[in-house]
């Protein structure tokens, strides 16, 4: 009889557990639902594709095939939920084959293909419209790279579109939707692949940046492999995390090696982006108010310096503040790198080091970087009146994260602008933006106007010279520094062995305004296609980066509001290129 009652009690739980499970999947699809009535029934049925073929692409004929791409943004942060009916039209196909283009990277939000409201239910409004274009690129000789550049969970660039990572709805539906349009075009031979994410930023997790990288290679290799269940003939184009952030907006460094997925895919190109330097690319962009410099190219004057890492101070403490004039008052301090410098750093900038301003002020004005040779020849490598605001890097101990620092438009030396640095009750710093490529037999010298205010005698003190650094790229800004800026990407990925594609890249107006946008370009091009690396240039219609600059919302594009020279430079190079 026990023997029974405990057959029964494992029969029951067995039972139990089963109904448990179907009642997990029941929900599990029911919470899917997947929506694809209002779909229209696709009527493709190419056979002859472009593939990878090691690191490179073929043509069914197995001739090779170079991507020549413009971008269409088709105005993806706008109104969402319609076609954008001003950003383009099918003469706009025809007028980038005439340049010589032969793709074009074509941006969409998820938005038109489904709403938040209505999850896993598709709309017809983005699957017509993407027929129309087929149809207008395929008249045209032109193949489509359908990018998706609002995913669920947000526009991912600037870092406000996490929600993608945190949320694993948001993923689910990215996936699903991935499938559907897959399933649908994949007997389209006019659309080149599929773009899965662009420019991924992922959330901080676990306090490990591997780990949070490891969140966009899980989700990459998941969209890859719904694609790949319903479509084996189109190239998917896998792009590397671009960065790490968590809810404070604070980012995180990782190498560069660990942010491309590693995808189980023969048929996939890696691709990264190029607006280096963005201080050049992005210049005067109201959106990043930080770059207010107008900047030339080329200039073998002006060094570039990338993400420098810090390795060490050299620092002169020049006298306690206590002893500092109320009045303006020039300091300097002369430096000469040693051969244990140069074994670790490569670059400098200027730094000031106070400490316990506390109640007082410290006011800095007119700094001046000069570098002289051994032949003692002297050239002024950086001068900071501050008559304009200027951004200075202003940091606290952590542990005690009182002062501040800002710029004032009247106090200076010269009766115009300087820098105030007060409230500090411990040590500070105070670096200024532009790195320099530290020389041998060369001696820097910086320069500074300081006055006092209020002090406390006793423990006021201040340091300044130069903060030593490594960079891996710090160049002048010629085609040497474009070469190296694209080389470094190409080692980090070369070992996958498949094609390289640089997705975007682009100068906003102001570079074509005497600031030699249009060399930029050019030397840009003569780079990619020495490494055999497509491109696509950003963008065709937009008011900031766009070929041509009336506003897409509502404005038609046209030859009268047109980069006339960015526009004969294509059509010149791109037939033969």
């Amino acid at each position: 009889m026990k023997q029974f009652a405990f057959n029964l009690i494992i029969l029951l739980s067995i039972i139990f557990c089963l109904l448990c499970c179907i009642s997990c999947k029941t929900t599990y699809s029911q919470k899917i639902n997947i929506d694809k009535t209002n779909i229209p029934v696709s009527t493709y049925e190419d056979k002859d594709f472009i593939r990878v073929d090691g690191t490179k692409l073929v043509c069914a004929d197995g001739s090779d095939f170079f991507i020549k791409g413009m971008a269409f943004g088709n105005t993806v942060w706008g109104n969402v939920n319609t076609e954008p009916r001003f950003h383009h039209t099918k003469e706009s196909y025809k007028e980038l084959k005439e340049m010589g283009f032969n793709s074009v990277r074509f941006y969409i939000n998820y938005q038109l293909f489904e709403s938040d409201a209505k999850p896993y239910v598709y709309r017809k409004n983005g699957f017509e419209w993407l027929d129309k274009n087929i149809q207008w690129a395929k008249e045209n000789g032109i193949y489509l790279i359908v990018n998706m550049h609002v995913p669920q969970g947000g526009f991912q660039s600037n870092g406000d579109g996490r929600a993608l990572f945190k949320n694993p709805e948001n993923q689910s539906r990215l996936i699903e939707l991935w499938k559907v349009i897959a399933d649908y075009y994949k007997d389209c031979s006019t659309i080149l692949g599929w773009g899965l994410v662009n420019e991924p930023v992922v959330q901080y997790v676990q306090n490990d940046e591997k780990e949070s990288l490891k969140t966009w290679h899980s989700l990459a290799q998941r969209i890859t492999e719904a694609i790949r269940s319903v479509d084996k003939n189109h190239i998917l184009f896998v792009e590397k995390a671009i960065s790490i952030m968590d809810d404070n907006h604070n980012y995180f460094s990782f190498e560069e090696k660990d942010s491309y997925p590693i995808i189980q895919d023969e048929n996939l190109v890696y691709e990264f982006h190029s607006y280096d330097p963005i201080q050049f690319t992005h210049q005067q962009a109201s959106w990043i108010p930080q770059l207010k410099e107008t900047i030339k190219y080329p200039d073998d004057t002006k060094y570039i310096i990338e993400s420098p890492h810090w390795q060490k101070q050299n620092t002169v403490q020049f006298r306690k503040l206590a002893d500092f004039p109320v009045e303006w008052t020039e300091f300097s301090y002369t430096f000469c790198a040693n051969d244990e410098d140069f074994s670790k750093t490569n670059v400098f900038c200027a730094s000031i080091k106070p400490g316990f301003i506390d109640k007082g002020e410290l006011l800095i004005d007119d700094i001046i970087i000069t570098e002289t040779d051994k032949n003692g020849n002297s050239r002024i490598l950086k001068e900071y009146d501050f008559n304009e605001d200027t951004n200075l890097y202003f940091g606290t101990n952590p542990e005690i994260p009182d002062g501040k620092s800002f710029w004032t438009n009247s106090d200076g030396h010269n009766k115009k602008g300087c820098y105030k640095i007060i409230q500090t009750k411990s040590w500070a710093y105070l670096t200024a933006p532009d790195y320099f490529i530290l020389k041998k037999d060369c001696t820097y010298t910086i320069s500074v106007w300081a006055k006092t205010k209020n002090l406390n005698k006793q423990t006021c003190y201040a340091e300044f010279g130069f903060d030593l650094s490594h960079s891996q790229n710090a160049s002048t800004f010629t085609k040497d520094y474009i070469q190296q800026v694209i080389l470094n990407h190409i080692k980090t990925i070369e070992d996958l062995g498949k094609p390289i594609f640089v997705g975007e890249f682009g100068c906003i107006r102001n570079c074509f305004e005497g600031n030699g946008g249009l060399e930029y370009v050019k030397d840009s091009l003569e780079v990619f296609r020495d490494y055999t690396a497509g491109f696509s240039y950003h963008t065709y219609h937009e008011w900031n980066f766009g070929l041509h600059y009336t506003n897409p919302g509502w404005q038609l594009p046209n030859e009268e509001e047109v980069n006339t020279e960015l526009k004969e430079f294509f059509t010149e190079i791109l037939p033969s290129f």
